[in-house]
């Protein structure tokens, strides 16, 4: 699929064929810093997140040490992407990820203990917190050393096969993780 090609405007947006603006992901002085909200503590994966927003999907937590600290700040743009998707863009810089989701937001996710956000302003809350939720969550838990998986792939290795059941691929992970 190609990328569609954009008219750069000088507020540093650009502009698509269908008028859409676009985030322009080599330029970073545009978006602005919002300034930390008062943090909300959630739990996952057996680990504290301290977040500055709210995250109804993640169960709530009653720590005062994160294991990971969420905020906004100032993120690098994806400049030589490992992955570059009409929408999503993935960067590894010394072992650190750099998530560029277009016309959302940037994360930095480093040393598997901090996460920093840099959103579009107008772009509503529930769309960086998905990105959070999915993307730069995935990314964060192999730096813990947490191999996590989707539900779907989970259950699809139960499914019988010609009568016979397959084994669980949680035992079939942890019997080549024993292996290793």
């Amino acid at each position: 699929m190609q990328r569609e090609q954009a008219e750069m405007m000088p507020d540093g947006f650009a502009r698509g064929r269908d008028g859409l603006a676009l985030f322009d992901p080599h330029r970073s002085s545009h978006l602005p810093i919002l300034p930390d909200q008062r943090q909300h503590f959630h739990e996952a994966f057996g680990l504290v997140f301290a977040t500055p927003f709210p995250c109804p999907e993640m169960l709530p937590a009653y720590a005062a040490e994160p294991d990971v600290t969420v905020s906004y700040g100032p993120v690098d743009a994806v400049t030589d992407p490992a992955y570059n998707g009409l929408w999503d863009q993935i960067q590894f810089v010394d072992g650190n990820i750099l998530y560029n989701r277009t016309g959302v937001a940037r994360a930095a996710v480093r040393d598997g203990n901090s996460i920093t956000l840099q959103r579009v302003p107008w772009v509503p809350d529930d769309e960086v917190r998905h990105a959070f939720l999915s993307i730069v969550m995935t990314a964060l838990l192999p730096q813990r050393g947490i191999l996590s998986l989707h539900a779907s792939a989970v259950s699809a290795a139960t499914i019988p096969h010609r009568g016979q059941p397959l084994p669980a691929l949680a035992d079939f992970v942890e019997s080549k993780l024993v292996q290793a």
